[in-house]
């Protein structure tokens, strides 16, 4: 073999042997998806080794829960209203809390839930028409608002905090 016949075969070599290779991978790739089949008792020890791993990592977990609310506001949402539907017990459970760590909150919402409000101070809409007290103290004094007004103002709120 000449030095030139030589370099051609190392030029070609690396193409020949990379699909070689990626039917290897393909092959091999069939073949244990069809012998995870035909053994569930692995997809079992690999659950308990998945189990046993997030044991020892709990800060991974939290994180990834994290992102993964931040990503998906909507499938969150939906999953609390699912929760809620199937659990009223748990939502009554921390109503009644609610109402006992903070009973000036309370007094001034079963206050304000009698007085009628009908219109958004801010926009003018009558479509869901929320009460807000700017001070708990005085449970009479409240402004109605829409939800998206509301909203706005606890969100305004929160920065400035």
């Amino acid at each position: 073999m000449t030095a030139t016949t030589l370099q051609q075969s190392m030029i070609f070599e690396p193409k020949y042997h990379d699909f070689v290779l990626k039917c290897k991978k393909e092959d091999h790739a069939r073949y244990m998806r069809e012998w995870r089949l035909k053994h569930p008792e692995y997809r079992e020890r690999q659950k308990q080794t998945i189990r046993r791993w997030l044991e020892n990592h709990p800060d991974y977990i939290y994180k990834y829960n994290k992102k993964w609310r931040k990503s998906h506001p909507f499938n969150v949402l939906e999953t609390t209203r699912k929760y809620r539907k199937r659990h009223p017990e748990y939502r009554q459970k921390h109503r009644k809390r609610y109402a006992e760590r903070h009973p000036d909150r309370n007094f001034a919402r079963h206050k304000a839930l009698n007085l009628k409000v009908e219109v958004c101070v801010q926009c003018g809409s009558t479509e869901d028409i929320h009460r807000h007290h700017p001070d708990y103290s005085k449970p009479l004094e409240i402004i109605s608002l829409c939800r998206s007004c509301h909203n706005k103002l606890h969100k305004e709120l929160s920065l400035e905090a």
